[in-house]
């Protein structure tokens, strides 16, 4: 009996079968892998705007009242040092001083911590600022204490907060998108941003292209601020949008 070998039409059969296997395993392969790459560029691009938008909740919902402005691709704001009380409205016009009770920033009576400081004061939600120059604490009899505060210049005409509240502001802090990418104070928070500030311009602050919308308090809430920012990956738009409200409204 002989033994027979394969033909040529079974070779042929065979390495077709084989090539059509090869590229079914292939394309399943390379289609996991682009699934995968996918799925990394998605979380990665949400992690970095996760960051940044709870480094930025973080910061402007402590924010000075009245300090936060809004434009079309930054928001600026003042940053709550501490929260003072003063005993009575300054004496506007004639003084440069203010009597308060002893700041948080004093440790006993030593409140040179606190000299440089910019104090603000409320005339409604309109702050007015002013550079602490010194602080001077005294007794106001049994436990109390009192301090005197002497800014640089003379305080301006205006009737201030009935409560006796002002703040100490820590420097301004601005965030912006630029281009594709989130900016804070010039620093580099994240990227990949696709909003069209374009938009934002031409259809006004409340379009949803604007990376920050203020919206003004209301009887059921104080001021809001929310984020829009707008991502793309595997050319696939999303926005990511948080809203924040700030807590120090008067």
């Amino acid at each position: 009996m002989r033994n027979r070998g394969f033909t040529l039409i079974e070779l042929v059969v065979t390495v077709v079968v084989i090539s059509v296997l090869a590229l079914g395993v292939t394309s399943f392969i390379n289609y996991g892998a682009r699934i995968y790459q996918s799925s990394s560029d998605w979380q990665q691009q949400m992690s970095q705007l996760r960051l940044a938008s709870q480094r930025f909740s973080r910061e402007v919902s402590q924010a000075v009242p009245g300090t936060v402005s809004v434009g079309s691709s930054c928001i600026s704001f003042r940053p709550l040092a501490s929260a003072e009380r003063f005993f009575a409205n300054p004496q506007i016009g004639t003084t440069d001083t203010i009597l308060a009770y002893t700041p948080s920033c004093c440790s006993g009576s030593d409140c040179s911590p606190c000299n440089g400081l910019t104090a603000v004061l409320l005339n409604g939600y309109q702050p007015h600022f002013y550079d602490l120059q010194s602080t001077t604490v005294s007794s106001c009899g049994g436990s109390c204490s009192q301090a005197q505060l002497q800014f640089s210049q003379a305080i301006d005409p205006a009737t201030y907060a009935s409560s006796g509240r002002f703040f100490f502001a820590e420097e301004a802090v601005q965030w912006c998108v630029v281009g594709e990418q989130i900016q804070r104070n010039g620093v580099l928070m994240g990227e990949g941003l696709t909003n069209n500030l374009t938009d934002c311009i031409n259809n006004g602050a409340n379009d949803s292209q604007c990376p920050f919308v203020m919206a003004p308090p209301s009887l059921g809430r104080n001021n809001l601020v929310r984020l829009q920012w707008w991502f793309s990956v595997d050319n696939q738009q999303q926005r990511w949008a948080q809203e924040v409200q700030l807590a120090n409204v008067p």
